[in-house]
């Protein structure tokens, strides 16, 4: 059994399969180096993202030295 998404993206892929077939070489060039700009700015997007949340985890209040508890464990001794 297909599941939903799985099948939206099988009829995605058939559309842009049908539009590249009827598209020229120029054209198709020109969509890919749009693609390549686009996935591009989003990847530096999610780079900007992930590096703006990982100083917010290392400046905020919750962040500790001390290890994490281990449940079922005894805690830490501090040596």
């Amino acid at each position: 059994m297909t599941h939903r998404p799985d099948r939206a993206l099988e009829r995605l892929l058939d559309a842009l399969e049908a539009e590249l077939a009827a598209a020229s070489e120029d054209e198709i060039r020109q969509i890919a180096a749009e693609a390549r700009r686009k996935v591009s700015y989003a990847a530096w997007d999610v780079r900007d993202v992930v590096g703006r949340a990982g100083a917010a985890d290392a400046t905020s209040p919750e962040a500790s030295v001390a290890p994490a508890e281990r449940p079922g464990l005894p805690p830490h001794r501090w040596h």
